[in-house]
């Protein structure tokens, strides 16, 4: 986050911030737990912030927890009761537009199950829906027990 912001806000987010890709493809990160975004939202930096300490509590401390998903984007506020004209709001929040299979947290050098549990915790605190990605599996919330493996859930 910037410490002084020279212009109040931009009209519309970057675009290369949306559209950038979150490092190596899936299959190269097989030892890595990540959330991914399943619609479109918008996250305030408060939810996040409260999202990756739920986090950091339910893996002790161990292992990387990388934030893939940074508020970027300011959103002004006018004062209410004032009347129209005399420029733009003040900067009220900080914002980040996530899309469908945006990378927000990822958790490497803890357990499989220590990680998507903790995931799990800190999709409560999101108000958008999320998916479970590990590896080369893919889990979504609401679904089947993501700890099962395929031949263990029965048909």
């Amino acid at each position: 986050m910037k410490k002084k912001t020279r212009i109040n806000a931009r009209i519309h987010p970057l675009d290369r911030s949306i559209k950038a890709r979150n490092g190596k493809p899936i299959s190269e990160r097989l030892n890595t737990v990540m959330l991914t975004a399943s619609e479109f939202a918008v996250l305030s930096k408060e939810e996040i912030e409260a999202a990756r300490r739920v986090i950091r509590k339910a893996v002790k401390k161990r292992g990387k927890v990388l934030v893939r998903s940074q508020a970027f984007f300011p959103q002004t506020r006018k004062p209410s009761e004032t009347r129209m004209g005399k420029g733009k709001g003040k900067i009220k929040n900080y914002i980040v537009p996530v899309r469908p299979g945006k990378v927000l947290f990822e958790i490497r050098g803890v357990t499989p199950l220590m990680a998507k549990s903790a995931l799990l915790q800190a999709a409560n605190k999101l108000r958008v829906e999320v998916g479970l990605v590990s590896g080369r599996d893919t889990f979504i919330k609401g679904s089947a027990p993501f700890f099962l493996s395929d031949d263990s859930q029965g048909d």
